[in-house]
């Protein structure tokens, strides 16, 4: 065997290892699904989509494109991916840009950072080749976000949490013939449970006769 075909092999043996290493990292089909509605998403705003791009490093080796799993660092010489950054984030990137400074003799300091923002988040990523990248789940981020502005589908998803922690789950009806004790069940019918509880609190049910009774069956009123 020549020293050509000795790196030849050499070469499609580090693809190899490459594509098992990156190959662990396969969405399951929930988080799949997930992330291909935003894509779709994206794609019917236009205007938006075209923003997205690919960066090139200084030495035209590595280029960085973002993806559905994140972004990829991708060496352009042996078509090998190198990284992946933000496979954690709950995110679809798009605008990427790369800050490489001189060499630094300090082994400790990465000169290289690369920026990103994303699709529908009030915010902006850095990234280092120093980031940890395997081992963290999206609930393990110790990024802060409480001074970012929160989204108009969060903020609906936080009222309606905090509106069903509010309602109560039980009532007493009291009756000439005795108490009647009742369940509620907020979180299932919420417009419900709220309409009885605000009526029950204006006093709407004061003096109201049962109507319609049918023994060992129902008693009705209202």
């Amino acid at each position: 065997m020549n020293q050509q075909e000795e790196e030849e092999d050499h070469h499609h043996d580090d693809n190899d290892n490459e594509k098992k290493k990156f190959n662990l990292n396969i969405l399951n089909n929930v988080e799949y699904s997930r992330r291909l509605t935003i894509e779709k998403d994206l794609e019917k705003n236009s205007s938006i989509y075209s923003l997205i791009n690919i960066q090139f490093d200084s030495s035209g080796t590595f280029i960085f494109y973002s993806t559905l799993y994140g972004i990829k660092m991708l060496n352009i010489r042996n078509n090998s991916i190198k990284l992946f950054f933000g496979t954690t984030e709950n995110a679809r990137f798009m605008r990427l840009a790369l800050y490489q400074s001189q060499k630094s003799s300090n082994d400790n300091i990465n000169p290289t950072i690369l920026f990103a923002t994303a699709f529908k988040k009030n915010r902006f990523y850095l990234f280092t080749r120093n980031n940890p990248q395997d081992n963290r789940t999206e609930h393990d981020n110790d990024r802060d976000v409480y001074n970012e502005k929160p989204s108009r589908e969060e903020i609906l998803t936080a009222t309606e949490e905090q509106a069903l922690s509010s309602l109560s789950q039980s009532a007493i009806i009291h009756t000439t013939y005795g108490d009647i004790h009742i369940r509620l069940f907020p979180e299932y019918v919420p417009k419900t449970c709220e309409n009885f509880i605000q009526h029950s609190k204006q006093s709407y049910y004061n003096g109201c006769i049962f109507h319609r009774v049918i023994k060992q069956f129902m008693i009705q009123t209202g």
